[in-house]
């Protein structure tokens, strides 16, 4: 588990941050003040291949972050995604939104180059496996 913490694996560079917005105060890691989320997402750092989140980004047009069973609200980060915006990752594999769309969604950068953000995670509302496994392949 990476929280707010770099790693290399296999020459891929890997960052984790485990933070989520604030939802009903029940959770591990949900923060209701959006400074504290907008200074931990600073540290994200530049150069990477993967970002790996609890909280999904908000991204305009994508369900990515609400959940598709219980038709909730839009709960990703949008300091998350300034984040992204700014450091570019190649990919970031979120999952606190279990039910998320999990087709991938691509964020275009304003000078170039993108990054793909994938729901991946493999549970249910009721915590059920009724995911496969997300794997990627270089």
């Amino acid at each position: 588990m990476l929280i707010d913490e770099a790693d290399e694996v296999n020459g891929l560079k890997i960052y984790g941050s485990s933070w989520v917005p604030f939802i009903n105060g029940c959770w591990a890691f949900e923060e209701k003040h959006a400074g504290f989320l907008k200074d931990r997402f600073a540290d994200i750092p530049e150069g990477l291949d993967v970002l790996l989140t609890h909280s999904p980004p908000r991204t305009e047009g994508s369900d990515v972050d609400m959940s598709l069973d219980t038709r909730s609200p839009h709960f990703g980060s949008k300091n998350l995604t300034e984040a992204i915006m700014r450091a570019k990752p190649q990919y970031v594999f979120c999952g606190h939104i279990h039910t998320g769309d999990h087709n991938p969604v691509t964020i275009n950068h304003p000078n170039g180059g993108s990054t793909i953000v994938r729901n991946v995670s493999r549970l249910n509302e009721e915590y059920q496996i009724c995911y496969e496994p997300f794997v990627l392949e270089l």
